[in-house]
This record gives structure tokens, sequence and C-alpha cells, in this order.
């Protein structure tokens, strides 16, 4: 949330004032998603030590006209904040404009500017002034469905937290719920998250905090936020949703180290805003040739919305039998894409039977893949720069927690934060058939626990149970319903 403050001597002036600056920002421009919702404050000067300090300070003309030098006390009181200073026509010579600059001003606009000038102003002045980014954001992306963009964004937020980021994942999928329904995360569709967006509720850290769910019981540090239901304003040009999309993924920014989102049915606004504020873009190709085009019409439209920091990272998923040679489709896709060869991932994410039974298990493609897919999605890591060496050497610590997915009985994942059943309750099912028990969280040592008490009490069983397979009726059922769950 953009916080502004119109500042002025009479409350005439400042309601002027005010009623101008809302008129801008509610003008169609300010709906392209480049600029975040806003809050717009009138205040006195003599108000400004009551209130917190607001991203940007808009001084109206009666301060600058009857003492220029309050300008000083103003900068004084709010340092860092943006000043856009209204000037009279009095005072918008050069010499005027060089003192305005000295007292502290960082910008000048007279009453009849424009709403696009204005919206200028605001798009610049917001990115100077705001504090350096302390998260990073990854989009993941494909030309087409089917590439496994929901595998790769699931399997890469594990494969950070494995690093020791804390990180967050967005489904953008608004039909389906894929990412939210595979990691079973309920609810499958986000009412909170639908009063964000429709406006009945603001844009604060605690609002979005209620919007985003753990994945597994036992660990804060990986959230999912399911998606709000499908609807025709998600795709209207008009529509403030781009920029409540910015100003969730400002908040999100400033609580975790890494925010990865499956871009799912975004397009249009949606779509090219969640490439204008990506740091890395992970675009996914296969070597079906039917699947090229599409590739390279999408990928060569969307690279241009990113920033010069950004970085584009073409990532080959799920090679197929029979398919283009991974050194053809390389040379085929960079021409085409007019890419270098420093934007493609060299170390290809193979097909993996046990991995490609993620969905509907609360696991990810890191946890149940191959060595080949884990080597490949740490590839990835290095290729963002993201995990430091330091970092790479808490590997003991996160094989230790990634036994403790063990997949149970009854619900598939031993840390899916969806079921709401105690972790006591699922021990107390997982501890007679003999399972892994890691002993290093609260999961594993209810599990010993429990074991002992069957041991005492002579219920210790001696058959040999089996974990049955991902795929049960009820798993199967759960990707398909459309219940909501509160």
């Amino acid at each position: 949330m953009l916080k502004i403050v119109v500042l002025d001597t009479s409350a005439q002036s400042r309601n002027k004032l005010t009623d101008l600056v809302s008129k801008f920002l509610d003008s169609e421009g300010a709906y392209s998603g480049l600029i975040p919702r806003a809050s717009i404050k009138p205040l006195s000067p003599n108000e400004i030590k009551f209130h917190a300090a607001p991203d940007i300070c808009i001084v109206g003309e009666e301060i600058v006209s009857q003492e220029l030098t309050e300008l000083h006390s103003i900068r004084a009181a709010l340092p860092d904040s943006a000043l856009i200073v209204c000037t009279p026509a009095s005072l918008q010579n050069l010499s005027s404009i060089q003192q305005l600059a000295r007292l502290g001003a960082d910008d000048t606009m007279s009453l009849s500017i424009s709403a696009e000038d204005f919206l200028k102003k605001i798009i610049l002045l917001n990115r100077k002034k705001r504090k350096e980014s302390t998260g990073k954001l990854f989009v993941v992306d494909s030309g087409k469905g089917g590439l496994g963009v929901s595998s790769i964004a699931a399997a890469l937020a594990e494969a950070l937290l494995d690093s020791g980021k804390k990180v967050a994942l967005i489904d953008l999928d608004f039909e389906t719920q894929d990412l939210s329904r595979f990691l079973q995360v309920r609810p499958f569709v986000n009412e909170n998250l639908q009063l964000l967006f429709n406006g009945n509720r603001p844009v604060t850290e605690e609002f979005v905090q209620e919007c985003l769910i753990p994945v597994w019981r036992d660990e804060p540090n990986l959230v999912c936020m399911p998606p709000l239901g499908d609807s025709e304003e998600l795709y209207d040009f008009r529509a403030s949703y781009p920029r409540t999309l910015v100003a969730i993924l400002e908040v999100l920014d400033s609580l975790f180290d890494c925010v990865v989102v499956d871009t799912g049915a975004a397009r249009g606004n949606l779509l090219k805003t969640l490439y204008r504020l990506a740091d890395h873009a992970i675009y996914l190709v296969n070597n079906d040739p039917a699947t090229l085009y599409p590739a390279v019409d999408r990928v060569s439209r969307l690279r241009f919305q990113m920033s010069p920091e950004a970085k584009l990272h073409i990532l080959e998923n799920n090679t197929i039998k029979g398919g283009l040679s991974s050194k053809f489709l390389k040379e085929e896709f960079l021409n085409a894409a007019s890419l270098t060869a420093d934007d493609w991932i060299c170390s290809p994410v193979p097909f993996s039977p046990s991995g490609s039974r993620w969905p509907a298990s609360g696991l990810t493609l890191f946890s149940l893949g191959n060595s080949a897919v884990v080597k490949s999605l740490k590839n990835v890591l290095a290729a963002t720069k993201i995990v430091n060496e330091q970092e790479e050497q808490g590997a003991f610590l996160s094989a230790i927690a990634k036994k403790s997915r063990t997949i149970l009985p009854g619900n598939k994942s031993g840390r899916a934060f969806n079921t709401g059943r105690p972790a006591r309750e699922l021990a107390s099912q997982a501890a007679p058939r003999g399972l892994p028990l890691p002993g290093q969280n609260a999961l594993a040592r209810a599990m010993e626990a429990n074991r002992l008490d069957t041991l005492k009490a002579g219920k210790e069983s001696s058959q040999d149970h089996k974990v049955p397979d991902f795929y049960e009726e009820a798993d199967v059922s759960s990707l398909v319903s459309g219940v909501r769950i509160s």
C-alpha cells in the first residue's frame, strides 16, 4: 500500500489537493499495474509528528507561498519520505527550484499537471525511495500448459527451503488451483485473498498473512497462497487487480527471502506486472516440436517487460522420448527468441517416475525425484546465484528435514498442514509400521513416544505393514473436489 500525505495550511487547500490526487489515482493510467493501491491522508504541518511517515508527501502551495523555509522543517520531520512541492507560478523559475531542492524537495508540480505526468512522478519517486528489497521474486512460466510449471514451482520452493531460505509460494491458477491441490493446501480457493482484490480489505501485513497457509505442519518457513476464484475482472485491463498484486508482493517481499509464483492462468496486465517485478523468470521448454512456436512467441513478448536487473532463465523440463535433441533445441530456441547462451540453464530436469507421483502427495518433485532431478534443481539455484557456498554447507540439516517428510498412511504427507490432525495422531498411524524416525523434530519425537507406549501395552504388531501407493481413491477425489474448507 502506497501511503501519500497531502500537506497544507488550510483545510480548503488540503481538500482541493486531495481531490486532485484521488482523481489522478483513479484514472485509467493508474490501473496498469505499475502503481500499487494508495491511501491519501490530508494533514496540517502541525499534525505530521502524530502520524507515521508516508512514502510520498505532497506539499501544497499555501505552505511555500507563505513561508518557504517551512519546507526545511517538513524535510526534518520526514527524512525518508519523497517530497513533491506544488509550486505557484511565482516559484516556477530556475532559481526558486534550486532553492526548493536545497530545502529538501525531491520534485515539483503545478495544479494544472496532467494525470499521466503526475503518475510518472509517483512511479519514479516510489522506486527511488523504496527500501532495498529483502526478498527475491521468482516467476515460473511456460509457453503453453502441460510443461510442468506447477511441478517446477513447488520443487524450486522446496529447494530454496532446503538451502535455508524462507519461501512463499503463490498459486495463480485461478481455474483449477493445481499447485494448491497437488500440495493439498486448503482451502483451494482463497476467500481472504478475494477480499483484498475486491478492495474490501486494505493490503496490510496482517491481512496478507491471513492468505498464507503453511505447506507442512512443522515447517513455518514454507507457505502457500492459494488463488482467488476465477472471474472476468482478472483479465480486464481496467480493473485494479494488477495494483493489488503489486501491493501484496511488496508485503511478501518484506516477509520472505524468496517468493515463487506459479503463473498458472495469469495473463494480460497481471502477467505483465509479474514480469516487471520479477528478479528471476524461470521459463520452461521441452523437446516436443509442437511446443516451440508458443514458447518462442510468449517469451519474445514478455521478456521486454522485465527490468534491466532481472534475469531470464530458460529451463528444459521433462524431456520426452523421440523429441528434439537438447543441443538442437537449445540452438533453435535461442536463435528464434534472440537470446544468448547465458540465458539457458545447461542442466535439464529429467523425467523421474517416482517424482511424477508428487501430485496429491503433499510433497514435491524435489522430495520424491531421483538424484538427477535434485541435482538439476540445485543447478537452477546456482544459475540464479541465490544460494552461496556457506548456505550449501547446511545440506546435512536439510537432509534430516527431508527425511521427516515421510509419507504416512492415511494422509500421505507426514507434514501436511491441511489435514488439521495433530502430530500425535499422525504418529500413531506410522509408529507400528516401522517407518524411519529421524528424531530431529516434534513429529519424530511423537512417533517415538507412541511406539514406546504401544510396546509397553503389548500391542506391537509383528505384521508387516505396507505403505499404500499415492493414488488411492481419496487422493484422486481431493484433486477434483470443489469443496471450500475454511
